[in-house]
C-alpha cells in the first residue's frame, strides 16, 4: 500500500521549510516511539488461548496491522521532508 504525498510548496508567505521539516521530523519520532511501544505489546498466546486456539492469530493479524500502519505513516512523514528538501536544492 502506497500513500500519496502532497507536499506543501515552499514559499515566502506560508510556513518556513525548516518549521515544515521540523513538524515532519516530529511524525517520524513519535512513529518510532509508537512502533517500539506496539512491539512490546505484540499479543502472546497464554493471554488467549482461553478464548480458543484462533485467536492468538487473530490478534497478532490486528497486531501487525496495527504496526503497518504507524510504518506507513513514518514513511509518508519521511517523503513529505524529502519534498521539502528537494524544493530547496538548487535548480
Amino acid at each position: 500500500m502506497c500513500i500519496n504525498v502532497i507536499p506543501p510548496t515552499v514559499h515566502l508567505n506560508g510556513t518556513s521549510a525548516d518549521e515544515l521539516q521540523s513538524q515532519h521530523l516530529a511524525v517520524m519520532d513519535a512513529c518510532l516511539a509508537l512502533h517500539a511501544a506496539l512491539a512490546a505489546a505484540t499479543p502472546n498466546g497464554r493471554d488467549y488461548y482461553p478464548q480458543g486456539p484462533t485467536f492468538i492469530n487473530l490478534a497478532l493479524a490486528a497486531h501487525q496491522s496495527c504496526l503497518l500502519n504507524v510504518k506507513l505513516v513514518r514513511e509518508h512523514a519521511e517523503r513529505m521532508v524529502e519534498a521539502i528538501q528537494a524544493q530547496l536544492a538548487p535548480a
